[in-house]
């Protein structure tokens, strides 16, 4: 189906997944509701994977991530720096 294609693409360009994720953080920064510094992002399976991604290549602008049931296997190589604070939950049986 076309969403299993979309969740591959990004899936395969993980540059790209954390630009698109990164855009989403700055357009709430820009909110005037929105207190920049607390801002925090959670996913769930495949946006889980997105946010520990974001985390690994060092992006700052988010606070804090929480990733639930996200990839562990294909993830983004390690960046300068982990700036985020990070709350990974998956299960020890989980394959994902």
């Amino acid at each position: 189906t076309q969403l299993f294609g979309m969740l591959n693409f990004y899936r395969d360009d993980i540059d790209l997944f954390v630009q698109r994720i990164n855009a989403a953080v700055m357009e709430a920064a820009n909110h005037p509701m929105v207190d920049p510094d607390k801002i925090a992002i959670i996913g769930y399976c495949f946006g889980g994977t997105g946010v520990i991604n974001y985390a690994m290549t060092g992006e700052s602008d988010a606070r804090a991530i929480v990733s639930f049931h996200g990839g562990l296997s294909k993830r983004a190589p390690l960046g300068d720096k982990i700036h985020v604070k990070m709350m990974i939950a998956s299960g020890g049986e989980d394959d994902a």
